[in-house]
Parts: C-alpha cells; structure tokens; sequence
C-alpha cells in the first residue's frame, strides 16, 4: 500500500534520515521532514471518520476523475501514475458577447398566436411563434473549458499500492503509489482564499521528482513561456461547432445553422508555475521541466476580461498572493472548505450492521448497487458529495452553477452547458438551504439580478408586460429572448421559478433585510409581469396563453400533437405560489396593501387544478392523452416539490391524483436515471414514502459515473447530483407548509443513521439520531424565536422538550406538536 497520511510520510522520512549516511541528503530530508511535520498537524483529528471517495486505479475516462473546485476555477483530476491529466475550467470563459435577440415581430405576432392557440390550433400556433417570436439568431453561445494540465513523470512506471482519493471534508485529492521501495504522494485541490490550483507532489526519499508539466487547450490557445519557471496559455472562447447542430445538414441549411455560431468570446489566460524544493526546474520551448527534485509546488492560476479586466493583471496578482509555502496554502484551504462542509454530517447504517462494505472502492461499491444490493453508506455519501459539488461550482462573487457546474471538458457542450431554467438551474440549488450551505446560493440571485434589465426589455417588447420575463434558458450574456424551438422556447415562466428561490432563501433564514432589499423586489416584477401576461379566457377565468408544459406533449381528440396550449397546469401551480409568496412577503414588510389586493383577486380568478379521467392529476386545461406517457418532465406536479400546494394531510384529493401521475411516469419508462430520478425521489419523498423515493435513490447511484458524477451517459449534467442531495434531505427533515416533519420518509432501508446540521425553514438546525427506524433523540437549534410546529416520525410520539435541563411546555393537536424556541439555545426533543 501506499501513503495513505501525513503520520506515515513523517514516519518513512525519520526511518531514511537514520538510515542515511551522505550528509548532503541527510539535509536535505531534514528539510522535507519539517514540512512533513507542518503537513501531519494540518491533517486534523476527525480525518479517519471523513467522507472519503477512493479507488485503486487511475480514471480512465473524464466522467470518472475527481472534481475540485472553489466555484470560480475547477479541475478534474484523473490521477495517473506515469502521466497525470487534470482538466481545467474558469467559470467566465463563455463564447459570444452581449447581444440584441429581440424578434421585433413578437408583439404584433402576439394576438394571432392567442387567438390560435383559444381555437385549438396548435401547429398553426407554433408555426407562427416560429417565424415571429423566437430570437433572431434562435441560439445562445456555449460554456467552454480553460484547458488541460499534463504532467508526464520520469522513472514512475510499474507502480504498486496506488490509491486515488477525494476527500470530502477537506477538497483535498491524494494520490498515493510507490516505484520499488519509494512512496510518492501528490495532492491537488483549488483554494478559494487564494484563488489557486495547486498540485503538491513528494517522494519519501530525495531527489526523485523529474517531470515536465505543460498546459494546453484544442483550440484557440497559445503558449508562451516565461522563464525560469512558468508557462502561459492565452486563448478566446470561440464556438467551432455546436451541439446544436442539426445532424446530416448539407448546403443553405447547413449554412444557416453554422452562421449562428459566435465567432467571438471571452478572452483568457492560464499560468502555471512550477516551486521546487531541491532539484532544478527550468522552462523549456512548451513546458516546464523539473529534474531530480525533493517536492514540487505547481501552481496554476487563470484570469479573463468577461469583467473588463486584465487577464495578465489578474493572473500576476493571483500568482504573486499564492507564493506562500505549501503548508500555508493548504491551511487557508483547509480553514475555508471545512468550515462550510463540516457544518452537516449524514450517516446511514446498513441493516444488517455489516459496514464491511465500506473498505470496498466506489466503483466495487457501485457495482453492487447496479447488482441490486444495498449500500447506505454509500447514499450518504452521495449526499455530501452533492454539498461538496455546490459549495466547489457556486461561492459568493462567482457565476452560478450551470448545467455542468464549472466542469466541463467539451467546446460544443451538451445543451451548451448554459442556466436552463425550465427545471435544471433551479434543481442545481435544491440543497443549498436544507444543506446548510445558504453562502452558495448568491450566484444565483446575482444571475437573476443581472438579467434583470434584459429581462423587462424583454416582457415589454416581447407581451407588452411590466415586470421582467426569462424564458427557458439564460446565458453569461444577459440574454432573455427566446431559444431553441418556438415549442419549447416560448416559455415564460423561468423568472418567476427562479424568483421563488428568493422565497425560499428567506424562509430559511428570516433575513429581513435580504427580504426588503432583495427578495420582495424581485417577487414582485415576476408577479408584475403574470398579471399583464394573463388573459380572459371568456368563462370567467385568467388563463396564460401561450403556454407549454415542460417538455411534454399532447393528443388532440383529432389525432394532432401539440406542445404550446393554453393554461398549462404548471403555469397555475407556479402563479399560485409566487403570488401567495408575494403577499406574504408584502405582509411580512408591511407595504403594498392595493397590490396584495390585486394578486388576491387575480387568484380568485385563476383556473383550478384537475383530476383526470384516469385518476391523475392534469397537466392541461384540457384531459388530453399522452403520446409519451413516460417522458422524463413532470413538471405538472411542481405543486408537490418544490411548491407545497399540493400536501398529503391539506389537499389528499390532489396528493392522491399527483402520485397516480408519478406512478403512470414510471410505469411507462419514466425517471430511470439522471435529474428525472432526482426529481421523482423529490415527489414520494413529499408524498411521504420512502421507499419510491430510495428506489430512485438507487437509480441514480446505478448510473452514477465511478467518481459520484451523473456522468455515466453520453453527457453529464450535474442537476441530478444536486436533485439526488435534496431527495435525500426530503426523506430526512422536511419544514414546508409550517412543519417540521422529523423523518417523514425513512426507507426500510436506512434503519439507523444520524444527521447533524441540516436547516429547516424558520430558521432551525436540527439534529437526529434514529435506530430500528424510530428517532431516539433530535436537537433544535434555533437562531430566531418563535412558535414552531413539529411532527415526529410515523407511529411515534413527542414526550418531553429540554433546553438546559429545564422541560418547556408543549402542545399537541393532530399528531404536531407545538413548542416555542428561544435563539441559540440548544433544545433536545425525546420521543
């Protein structure tokens, strides 16, 4: 085996300076034994018990490397032993630039397009969309990789005792191998304090690091050397082909789809620098070569102008700030991940006790999941890896977390890897609150914010609207016209979902000022531009038209397949709670008493959702039938999750008729992998059974990729680790509809386990141990007073609320009992 800690790489350097009779390398050890010591006291006591992602082989392939990050600069590390790969990514380097999408026919398109759609004209309807309100070009540009990291080793061949690990709690990747009787450790992650990724690499004996270390990118980049010891890559994000593109287009029509891709883009530059203690290094005509080195300190930092700045400014200062010994990197590394991650332990037990399972690497361990066995530890850990994911791709003062996150290894990325807003950005920070990471939701409210102008611009050009609009998918650019296809793309609902993130933050964490100052605002222009969007429909109600249920389809009773109709049940469900979150608010702050009155009534007015002739909730105004009664969205049931509309114990009748929707989705192929999975472990998690919901747990570890990522397909999109992090939370703790409900869906499965850490809305940590499926013990710690309501887990009871050895009194009426909580007391709950 190889060094697998700091002790057993302090205890091999003592063994070979005792045995060491040259007294130059005797110094030298000695040298590398007091960053040894430095290295062991940073290693921390609770490391043995940290999640840990290990395997025995290096990555074969990009899905199975290991991702760091510190929300602005990424890296997958593949972990060779000869030949190390680490793929690079800055979260700015987007191609394009701002530009004017706005169809000018839109708003005089607008009336006909109604009045098609209330005639049962579909396809006419689309048609019309298509030549008159989609954005001219119908495509916005791609997310594009920095580049790659090479270092190829001399005298590293036929390694033994390798062991490739990403620890968790820490954001540190080891890698561990020895060559005959050396062990060599390399240690990779990326500091946010320090704006950095750096590789650490040591030998347990002198003088035996050579390599050459080169940074490269496939396209649009060029390096330059900079002697002694660093080496540059600058490039433009320039998009060359496109995901997009339709396959086998030949002529005009292939033309025409090529003059959209964008020709210009953000430009960069990526340093590396190379540190030696011991040895030589020296800049050759491509890369950095090191010979006969006791360690080696690589640093690479990144930089482009997306904010008007100097790459080669920004890139000397991140480098002159990073020139620190190792050992003090590490540390304020180490000082920030820990003190968001360690916030929140999660663990499961297997049924049987047997925790052997647990010595067995991930990709073994995934293997028996895809076998149909159990692994509960390894669920917890996909949790934490899901935190680890946000906290790496999305911190304050950074871009929000897109499709991918920050990792990505393609210029032509699936769907671009931009911010869909019809299920993905939204699913991406599912568990930034109950995950107690709130920190990393500013990116995304910073994304609303700056599409904020566009967004008006486009609801009054566009509908005639006041407020602001989105569409089904946002970009780096501020770019809030219409993509893709008029079916899917004349969707206007994506400002008001991302507006009730803002809600929710604030539920969490009773921030009144971020209430006043940045959530009610927001709030209300979404709300602005449902009222100007809503039409009569002449039966009394106000329906949205066009509509479109994301990304579904329906059958007309004449056989016609339409997408755009009227009234899609989500636009309802959607409108429903952005409009009562709004008054709440409105409410909460004491203003704006004619406008609460005013969505009030719009309420009154608003179509009633359905129950369908099979029993299902509607996904329409109208009971169509399905031509792909298994297709992945399910968006008609956003009234369970994440809105709470629907409810088990408030509206059966609509619980009853939404899990019969889900189970017809399932039953005809639906939800089997990826975000759909995620999502529908979100929906019986709310409908209160557990065991569907680890089903779909399951699935996703099934097609997890070896490293965790959902990675294992032709394409990665990172929604459904975040989706699949918020299920697991969902089974745990849920706090909606003015409850906290303990254990509410707890898989037969998981029958012990403990969490510490998670947030329930009104802001509330709460802590829970269980055994045999029954809670033994729960904490609350709550951080502002107030009445709260509590449900214990099914067939239990509440007995007795402590707070400094002290009972307070509590209340009980249909099975929730009530107590008061004063701040930052620490309140244990017995059952």
């Amino acid at each position: 085996m190889g060094l697998s800690c700091p002790a057993d790489l302090v205890a091999a350097r003592l063994f070979a300076i005792a045995h060491c009779k040259d007294p130059g390398a005797r110094h030298s050890m000695r040298n590398l034994l007091l960053n040894s010591f430095l290295l062991l006291a940073l290693a921390g006591p609770a490391s043995a018990a940290d999640p840990v992602l290990w395997y025995s082989h290096p990555a074969q392939r990009w899905g199975d490397a290991l991702p760091i990050g510190n929300g602005r600069l990424g890296g997958m590390v593949y972990g060779g032993v000869a030949q190390e790969h680490i793929q690079l990514n800055e979260d700015t380097i987007w191609n394009g630039e701002k530009r004017d999408r706005l169809n000018p026919a839109a708003l005089k398109a607008l009336p006909e397009v109604r009045r098609l759609l209330f005639a049962g004209k579909p396809r006419e309807a689309e048609a019309l969309e298509e030549r008159t309100m989609m954005g001219i070009p119908n495509r916005q540009p791609p997310y594009q990789p920095l580049g790659d990291l090479n270092i190829a080793f001399t005298g590293h061949d036929n390694p033994t005792g390798y062991r490739r690990e990403l620890n968790l709690a820490t954001g540190v990747v080891r890698v561990t191998y020895r060559i005959g009787d050396t062990a060599c450790t390399r240690e990779v992650f990326s500091s946010a304090p320090d704006q950095v990724l750096v590789v650490h690499m040591t030998c347990d004996k002198p003088g035996l690091l050579s390599f050459h270390a080169s940074l490269s990118r496939s396209q649009d980049g060029t390096i330059t050397v900079a002697p002694p010891d660093r080496i540059i890559l600058e490039g433009e994000a320039i998009a060359h082909t496109d995901f997009w593109i339709t396959p086998n287009l030949t002529g005009d029509k292939l033309k025409a789809e090529k003059d959209q891709l964008e020709f210009r883009g953000v430009k960069f530059r990526a340093e590396l620098r190379a540190i030696s203690e011991g040895g030589h290094v020296a800049a050759t005509a491509s890369d950095v070569a090191v010979s006969n080195a006791d360690a080696v300190t690589l640093l690479v930092v990144a930089a482009t102008n997306y904010r008007g700045g100097d790459p080669a400014v920004d890139c000397a200062q991140y480098l002159s700030g990073a020139m620190k010994p190792y050992a003090v990197l590490k540390a304020a590394h180490l000082k920030d991940h820990e003190t968001l991650f360690r916030r929140t332990d999660l663990e499961l037990t297997p049924p049987s006790g047997d925790s052997s399972r647990d010595m067995f690497p991930i990709d073994e361990r995934l293997a028996r999941v895809r076998e149909g066995k159990d692994d509960p530890g390894l669920a917890a850990l996909y949790f934490q890896f899901g935190r680890y994911l946000l906290m790496g791709s999305s911190r304050p003062g950074t871009m929000a977390a897109n499709l991918q996150g920050i990792w990505n290894e393609s210029m032509a990325p699936p769907w671009d890897s931009k911010y869909t807003t019809n299920i993905n950005i939204e699913m991406n920070y599912w568990p930034a609150e109950v995950g107690n990471l709130p920190e990393t939701t500013g990116p995304f409210f910073d994304l609303v914010k700056a599409n904020l102008a566009s967004g008006r611009r486009t609801a009054k050009e566009m509908y005639g609207a006041r407020g602001f609009v989105f569409h089904h998918n946002l970009d780096a650019w501020q770019d809030t016209a219409p993509v893709d296809y008029a079916y899917c793309g004349i969707w206007p609902m994506g400002g008001a979902w991302m507006a009730l993130h803002f809600w929710e933050h604030y539920q969490f964490g009773l921030d009144r000022t971020f209430l006043q100052n940045e959530a009610y605002p927001v709030m209300k222009e979404a709300s602005q531009f449902l009222l100007d969007y809503l039409v009569d429909d002449a039966k009394g109600h106000r329906v949205t038209n066009p509509s479109y249920s994301p990304e579904n389809s329906y059958r007309m009773a004449d056989g016609t397949i339409g997408r755009q109709t009227v009234g899609a049940s989500m636009d309802y469900e959607m409108i429903y709670t952005l409009f009562h979150a709004t008054m709440s608010a409105a409410q909460i702050l004491g203003v704006d008493p004619a406008y609460r009155a005013q969505l009030e009534d719009t309420l009154r007015r608003i179509p009633d959702l359905k129950v369908g002739k099979l029993g299902q909730l509607q996904e329409w105004s109208e009971d169509y039938d399905e031509p792909t009664p298994g297709m992945s969205h399910v968006s008609h049931l956003f009234a369970l999750f994440p809105s709470d509309e629907i409810t088990l114990r408030g509206t059966p009748v609509l619980a009853a008729a939404a899990r019969i929707s889900l189970e017809r989705r399932e039953q005809n192929g639906g939800g089997k992998s990826g975000w759909p999975s995620a999502w529908y472990a979100n929906l019986w998690a709310r409908l209160e059974d557990g065991d569907h919901a680890y089903q779909h747990i399951q699935n996703l570890l099934a097609t997890s990729s070896e490293s965790l990522l959902n990675a294992n397909r032709r394409f990665f999109q990172i929604d459904a680790n975040f989706g699949g992090t918020s299920a697991i939370a969902e089974m745990l703790l849920q706090s909606h509809s003015g409850v906290i409900a303990l254990l509410p869906a707890l898989p037969s499965a998981w029958p012990d386990g403990r969490f510490r850490g998670l947030r329930a809305r009104g802001d509330v940590t709460v802590d829970l141990t269980w055994k045999d499926r029954h809670a033994v013990v729960a904490t609350l710690m709550p951080g502002t007073a107030g009445e709260f309501q509590l449900r214990p887990p099914h067939g239990q009871r509440i007995t007795r609320i402590q707070v400094a050895g002290r009972t307070v009194p509590i209340t009980e009426s249909d099975g929730v009992w009530r107590v008061r909580l004063e701040p930052n007391h620490p309140y244990t709950v017995s059952f």
